[in-house]
């Protein structure tokens, strides 16, 4: 199972390269966790390194979401 920390992009947002530094629109739908290739230079790099945080605020969402389902599995096993 491969691991998913940062999450996908859920609107199209604005990157720049880690190499090449071009900026560059980043498509709705993005895997963060994955590579993503530089239409520029060619460079491939994970899709949290093109954004200006590095993909921190993103890994939050993710953070959050989990906890949330899994307070949510919590009391639904506790119902029961």
């Amino acid at each position: 199972m491969k691991s998913i920390v940062y999450g996908i992009l859920t609107a199209p947002d604005i990157g720049a390269c880690p190499s090449c530094h071009k900026i560059q629109m980043l498509p709705r739908g993005l895997e963060l966790d994955e590579l993503f290739r530089c239409k520029e230079c060619g460079a491939q790099s994970k899709g949290h390194k093109w954004l200006a945080d590095s993909g921190k605020s993103y890994a939050d969402k993710i953070k959050k979401l989990r906890a949330a389902i899994e307070e949510l599995d919590n009391d639904k096993a506790t119902e029961v």
